[in-house]
């Protein structure tokens, strides 16, 4: 799990878009929203071809970085 670099801090994310990005062995990764039903992701990311192992926000909050054991990576 990873929050989004601007997360708590009181002007610099809104609760309606991802807050927290979550991966998992079933190769996705799933953003939430704290303003959202938290029951289910706000979005859905597949591309890689085995589980994941790292995910990471940019500083700047618009990219996100995985790392998978397919042994290869992406930015999103």
């Amino acid at each position: 799990i990873k929050f989004h670099p601007f997360f708590g801090i009181s002007q610099g994310i809104e609760n309606n878009i991802a807050n927290i990005a979550t991966c998992s062995v079933d190769n996705s990764i799933m953003l939430w929203s704290l303003s959202e039903n938290t029951s289910n992701p706000i979005k859905v990311l597949n591309g890689h071809q085995s589980r994941i192992n790292r995910i990471a926000f940019h500083p700047s909050g618009k990219y996100l970085g995985s790392t998978s054991f397919d042994l290869t990576w992406r930015l999103w």
